[in-house]
């Protein structure tokens, strides 16, 4: 698919909802979707399902702030730093954890604080991500 963008993905989920309904006869109203960990999906998800739980996997998430280290040029940093490595895998591990076990954002200030000095790259992705949650 060349454009990957919320409008196109909602035209693509709502002529797959109407055609279910047309062809088979059937409502198609999911309970649970999951899906990779693409924004303009997940957009899309929310405004052509409104009542469906959306999850992604972990595998998704941890690869997207992998991508994230590279596209920030840390990927040395990453694999020589242990401190940098450390934090980011515990970016990741977050993704194990319970929403309600996270608490406040200030918390998570540990994430950040745990790579080297100068790196801002962890904690400000996360923000990212969770933003498109």
């Amino acid at each position: 698919m060349s454009k990957r963008n919320a409008q196109t993905y909602e035209a693509i989920f709502t002529a797959i909802a109407e055609q279910s309904s047309t062809v088979f006869g059937v409502d198609l109203v999911p309970h649970t979707i999951i899906t990779d960990f693409e924004a303009a999906a997940i957009a899309a998800f929310r405004t052509v399902f409104p009542s469906a739980v959306l999850c992604t996997w972990p595998f998704h998430f941890s690869q997207s702030i992998l991508r994230h280290v590279q596209s920030e040029g840390l990927t040395r940093k990453y694999m020589e730093d242990k401190t940098v490595y450390v934090g980011v895998k515990m970016l990741i591990a977050l993704a194990f954890v319970p929403v309600e076990d996270v608490g406040p954002m200030r918390h998570l200030r540990a994430v950040g604080a745990g790579c080297a000095a100068g790196v801002k790259f962890p904690l400000r992705v996360f923000r990212q991500h969770l933003r498109s949650w």
